[in-house]
This record gives C-alpha cells, sequence and structure tokens, in this order.
C-alpha cells in the first residue's frame, strides 16, 4: 500500500498476540480472497477501502508481514 506504511502503524484497536506475526498469506483463503473477518475490524474504513482494491493474488509487493 503506497504511502501507507505497515499497516500496524493504522490500527484502531490493539492487535491480538496470535496475528502479530501473521504474513499477508495468512489473511488470504485458500481462494485466494483477503479473510476480512480475520483482520478488517482492525483498522480504520479508509484503509479498508484502499486493500479493496489489491487482489491479494497479484499485487504482491515487498515484505510479506500483514502488521
Amino acid at each position: 500500500m503506497k504511502g501507507y506504511g505497515p499497516l500496524n502503524m493504522h490500527t484502531i484497536q490493539d492487535i491480538p498476540e496470535d496475528l502479530l506475526n501473521c504474513s499477508i498469506a495468512d489473511m488470504v483463503d485458500d481462494g485466494g480472497q483477503w479473510m476480512w473477518e480475520t483482520f478488517a475490524h482492525l483498522l480504520p474504513f479508509q484503509v479498508v477501502m484502499v486493500l479493496v482494491g489489491y487482489n491479494p493474488r497479484t499485487s504482491y509487493i515487498g515484505g510479506d508481514k500483514a502488521y
């Protein structure tokens, strides 16, 4: 997400410990779709809307850490 930096800089609540070391691949289901229910509630609406524009199967740029 160009211009946003790491997602952990934008969370609206504490990141659960079990998600701290998750990769982007951990946030995508077997069909290649975002698993919104896992992380969308942690981010502000405008950040989620930016992510909506990214296809996780084809938009890989940079490191593979979700937070």
